[in-house]
């Protein structure tokens, strides 16, 4: 053995890689700019701006109204196609059977045909 310890060597070599990256940097030539817009950047002028937020405006509005009016349509014909679908509830035995009167009387507190039927009673 030469004496020289492996640490000494990866120590020697990273140094090594390390003046190499740094000499290679500073040789590089810096890329000289040819054009002085950023292409693909949100730049612009005003108008430009102006035009561009229009035009989504302009193409939002048309793709809502291209989805939403054959929806609603579609959803008339279906509603209006078949019959009536409201029917009366049965008078189930195991329905509304209550102890006591609520606080505001012996109706539910939206049921209006009993109260209109306890107002004619009385």
């Amino acid at each position: 053995r030469s004496g020289r310890s492996p640490l000494r060597i990866l120590a020697a070599m990273a140094m090594i890689r390390s003046v190499a990256r740094t000499v290679s940097r500073v040789a590089a030539p810096t890329p000289i700019r040819t054009t002085t817009r950023r292409m693909m950047s949100s730049d612009g002028t005003h108008e430009e701006i102006v035009q561009t937020a229009d035009m989504w405006f302009k193409i939002s509005m048309l793709g809502t109204a291209a989805t939403i009016v054959p929806f609603g349509l579609y959803m008339v014909y279906v509603e209006s196609s078949h019959g009536d679908h409201h029917h009366e509830q049965p008078a189930y035995d195991h329905l509304q059977i209550r102890s006591k009167n609520f606080p505001w009387g012996k109706c539910d507190l939206l049921d209006s045909k009993c109260k209109k039927a306890l107002a004619a009673s009385a």
